[in-house]
């Protein structure tokens, strides 16, 4: 039960980490990977308002998933 509950909190906190890099810096995690697809990689305003707004609601649907599994495991 210890490991299981460990593994998925270092799971969940490296989801997070995700989530946060791609809201502070939207532009580059969006083109990680592909940047030598294109010459000028740029990404417009709409684009990273959408990464970001994204990002926040990933974030906040995480926590919602996490607070249910916390009161389901301790029921």
């Amino acid at each position: 039960m210890f490991a299981e509950i460990f593994i998925a909190g270092v799971f969940i906190f490296a989801l997070y980490a995700v989530l946060f890099y791609t809201y502070m810096f939207p532009e580059e995690s969006f083109f990680a990977g592909r940047r030598w697809m294109y010459e000028n990689p740029e990404l417009s305003e709409e684009g990273i308002a959408h990464t970001k707004k994204m990002a926040k609601y990933a974030m906040i649907f995480l926590t919602g998933v996490v607070v249910l599994l916390i009161i389901s495991l301790f029921r």
